[in-house]
């Protein structure tokens, strides 16, 4: 049996007038040629002047979306928070880490034409001077009760602030325990602190602050290793990268003070510089992969095509329709977003397919005995309809997204939609002329071509039923995991995990007190915010929450009662004595060893006996070194450096915060003061959760956990979580917007309900299979995939009208689809796809890969069903047009 050769009135118009088109193009291929060059020359001089990008992810969502309300009701009181640089310094003590922030955020305050403000929260002069009352009122009393124990210790180091000082007194606490007289703590954790000092200085390496908390209890216990110092940057938000002054200027900045060489850690991030980063990033390994793509996109479109000339025209046509289509999309947008900067890209995917069908197609003429004209006839009546209505489908696909609330697709949707219609313009005009120049002698090589006429039955259309069966049973399959599928909202999972920005979010996030994803509430007033407060507190996806009120300290009169207490405790500013020499130092060490080794012999205390003999072994361990060291005199400067400095500069720290005075709202630095409190004197409360909010499960939580008690929360958490449910939205809104109108538009020109069903189910299987299939392989859906959704819908939609447009135009076809020159373009289309894309799977960069294997499995999938199952459904004549009235 043979199909049924009729088309539909309207499939048979559209086939003669293509016919006609590409016939007249064909006509007259110099002067063809020429203009379309002409064109595509100036179109590409346009976009080069005129078509810009911007990177603000804010322009992605439609304002009036209800969470960008919000953002921007926050913005107008609160116009820098969001847009703040985290300068994120990690030192191997306290005290490095400390210093090297306050040195960067004194350096960098001063580059007043480069960032509004920076700061160190909690740190700088103010903090300095008022630290200890914010402390508890029961922390601060503790304090002074770890002083006054340590009185006379810090006396005597202040004097003497040498090893004989420091050993001389930890003999003389043997001595007080051997006979009894020990008062206060247990002493032992004191020992292993100066012998985890002493071990870390005879092993070369810098050691924790000794003293941090023996000398000041709890607040020497909240000092962290990792400070934050904020950067407000001046931003040009016209420009591709608005914060490359800034960053560029902080590494500058961190490169001359040289901090490395202190043992301290200095990583710049934040949302602009993520992205300053990610631009970086790509442009190397973008590079690299399409370098790649291209020499396999060219071996295989020769392995194709067998001509370099198709070859070489298929490219000047994609390439000049591309030129033609940025010069569209700069004259309607202007400036390309995050999203639909990825345009020239699906645009290469898409209508590489037009030049792929239509010269298969004129070989397969040439090779079975047609002409030139003949050939290119038979092309534009054969393969022209289908092509303009794969066309026609796709752009319909991109249209789907414009009525969308995501503005980056919406904007993808207005210029990827006549995009495809001005590719398909350069592929019908231009192809044909460049044909028709092709020298005598490759003219003489396609008519020339061995025309295979006789093919076996394929053993698909054997056994259709089998395969029936088994599509049937991968689709029920697939659609059981389809319900587990996920979006991904966490931008870092898109990104190159080896850049330093990356790596210090991904810190921050995983520490409850720094985390950058908060969540703020505005309120009118103090009350307001307190109440807030205090019920947010109680839920367990909250890690803490600040208020303006935690500017001020409360119980000033009580703290600084105790305050003054402390100061009484703090030795005298005074000369040190006489640095000792050399042999007192090893004088001091002898003796105390001699000490330690007879305590720890007798005493009945195992676990403070080991605590002094891993101490004598530091010790021993020292002797050994000076003994061998050419200058003795460094070991001992090294362990004073590690077990003697801490001790001055703790105390130094504290005879500042001693100089407190009571502190008002006005006297809070100008910057922290911005922070809580907007231009219109509205009030900041800001939660931060108590988990790793780079979870999406836990970031979900955490989001909708707070907004049930506060709804109308705005913040980087938020805004996250909002910009992935808006996405997937948008998606799923347009696909099946997309779906029902080219299932409507296939109906209409083929008149067909069976073929139209059969493309739509064909689509649905492919894509319930790559749903199943990225879950079982554990690719996620996030934002990357924006650009392989549309590709996939495209060149899904686009290979099932194709081979059922060629199954039904053709009598006497029978078994042989596969083995036509369409079958052929089907599958060189998808791998050509393959090449394009699949060099991205093996990428560093996490976004890419993600495209690239969500790519690879889809249009595999995709080839798969196109080629085995649907040829399974097409039965001749099933679902025939009624008679043409054309002649």
């Amino acid at each position: 049996m043979s199909p049924d050769p009729k088309e539909s009135p309207i499939e048979a118009r559209l086939g003669r007038v293509i016919q006609a088109w590409m016939a007249r193009a064909g006509a007259a291929p110099g002067l063809v040629a020429l203009a379309c060059i002409l064109v595509g020359i100036g179109a590409a001089a346009y976009t080069a002047a005129t078509l810009g990008m911007h990177s603000d992810i804010h322009a992605l969502v439609d304002d009036e979306v209800p969470f960008m309300q919000l953002r921007r009701r926050f913005e107008q009181s609160f116009p820098l928070v969001d847009d703040m640089l985290l300068l994120v310094v990690d030192g191997e003590t306290p005290r490095a880490a400390t210093r090297a922030a306050d040195r960067l955020a004194a350096r960098l305050s001063q580059e007043s034409d480069v960032f509004h403000s920076a700061f160190v929260p909690g740190g700088g002069p103010f903090f300095e001077r008022n630290a200890l009352l914010y402390l508890d009122l029961e922390q601060l009393e503790d304090l002074a009760d770890a002083l006054a124990q340590a009185q006379p210790f810090l006396a005597e180091v202040e004097r003497d602030p040498s090893l004989r000082a420091v050993f001389g007194l930890l003999s003389d606490a043997l001595d007080a325990l051997r006979r009894g007289d020990a008062t206060g703590a247990d002493p032992g954790p004191l020992f292993d602190q100066v012998a985890a000092g002493l071990e870390a200085s005879n092993q070369g390496r810098p050691a924790a602050d000794t003293w941090q908390t023996l000398l000041a209890g709890e607040w020497g216990q909240e000092e962290q290793t990792r400070q934050l110092v904020l950067l407000s940057p001046v931003l040009d938000l016209d420009a591709f990268q608005p914060a490359a002054r800034a960053v560029e200027r902080v590494r500058r900045v961190v490169e001359e003070e040289r901090l490395d060489a202190a043992g301290v850690r200095v990583r710049l991030t934040g949302d602009f510089v993520l992205t300053y980063e990610e631009n970086e990033v790509l442009v190397g390994q973008a590079a690299a992969a399409g370098a790649a793509s291209f020499v396999l996109v060219g071996v295989l479109l020769i392995v194709a095509m067998r001509s370099v000339w198709l070859v070489g025209a298929t490219l000047l046509t994609l390439v000049l329709g591309l030129a033609a289509s940025l010069a569209y999309a700069a004259a309607v947008v202007g400036t390309l977003n995050p999203v639909s900067v990825a345009y020239p890209v699906l645009l290469i995917g898409l209508s590489a397919d037009f030049g792929i069908h239509l010269c298969l197609r004129y070989r397969e003429l040439r090779a079975a005995g047609q002409d030139h004209a003949g050939a290119l006839a038979m092309t534009g009546r054969g393969v022209g309809s289908s092509v303009v209505l794969c066309a026609v489908t796709t752009a319909i696909g991109f249209f789907a997204f414009v009525p969308t609330e995501f503005t980056g697709l919406a904007q993808l949707g207005w210029i990827a939609g006549p995009g495809m219609l001005i590719s398909l313009f350069f592929s019908l005009t231009l192809l044909p002329a460049l044909l028709g120049l092709a020298p005598p002698r490759v003219q003489a090589e396609w008519a020339a071509s061995v025309h295979r006429s006789a093919v076996k039955t394929s053993w698909l259309v054997q056994h259709p039923r089998v395969v029936r069966l088994s599509a049937l049973a991968l689709g029920l399959g697939g659609l059981l995991l389809v319900p587990r599928a996920s979006f991904d909202p966490n931008q870092l999972h898109v990104r190159d995990p080896n850049t330093e920005s990356v790596q210090a979010f991904q810190d921050l996030l995983a520490s409850a007190s720094m985390s950058p994803w908060t969540v703020s509430l505005l309120a009118s007033d103090a009350q307001q915010a307190e109440a807030v407060a205090q019920r947010l507190r109680e839920l367990d996806v909250v890690g803490r929450v600040i208020t303006p009120a935690d500017l001020v300290p409360g119980k000033q009169d009580e703290k600084l009662e105790v305050i003054y207490d402390i100061a009484s405790f703090l030795p005298p500013a005074t000369a040190p004595r006489p640095a000792p020499t050399l042999e007192q130092q090893r004088t001091a060490l002898r003796e105390f060893e001699e000490a330690a080794v007879d305590f720890a012999d007798s005493s009945d205390d195992s676990t403070l006996a080991a605590s002094v003999r891993r101490l004598v072994a530091a010790v021993q361990e020292l002797g050994t070194r000076v003994e061998a060291a050419e200058t003795p005199l460094h070991e001992i400067e090294r362990a004073e450096a590690s077990l003697v400095d801490p001790i001055d500069w703790w105390i130094t720290r504290l005879r500042r915060a001693v100089e407190a005075e009571p502190v008002t709202l006005e006297d809070v630095p100008l910057p922290v003061r911005e922070q809580m409190i907007g231009r219109d004197g509205s009030l900041r409360v800001e939660v931060f959760p108590s988990q790793d909010v780079g979870d999406p499960a836990e970031l979900a939580r955490f989001v909708d956990g707070v907004r049930e008690v506060a709804p109308d929360v705005a913040g980087h958490a938020l805004y996250l979580l909002e910009f992935g449910r808006s996405m997937v939205r948008s998606l799923q809104q347009a696909l099946l917007a997309a779906v029902l109108v080219i299932g409507a538009l296939l109906y209409l020109l083929w008149r067909r309900l069976g073929d139209t069903l059969i493309v739509l189910a064909i689509l649905g299987l492919a894509a319930t299979l790559t749903t199943a299939a990225a879950l079982l392989v554990g690719i996620p859906f996030n934002f990357a995939d924006v650009i392989a959704l549309p590709l996939l819908l495209g060149l899904g939609v686009d290979s099932s009208i194709h081979l059922v447009h060629r199954f039904r135009s053709e009598a006497a076809l029978g078994g042989e689809l596969l083995h036509t020159s369409t079958a052929r373009a089907v599958t060189y289309s998808g791998l050509t796809t393959l090449a394009s894309f699949g060099s991205l799977a093996f990428t560093p960069h996490r976004g890419m890969a993600s495209i690239g294997q969500l790519l690879t499995i889809g249009v595999l999938l995709m080839l798969a069903c196109n080629l085995l199952v649907l040829p399974t459904l097409l039965k001749p004549g099933n679902g025939s047009p009624p008679p043409s009235s054309d002649p």
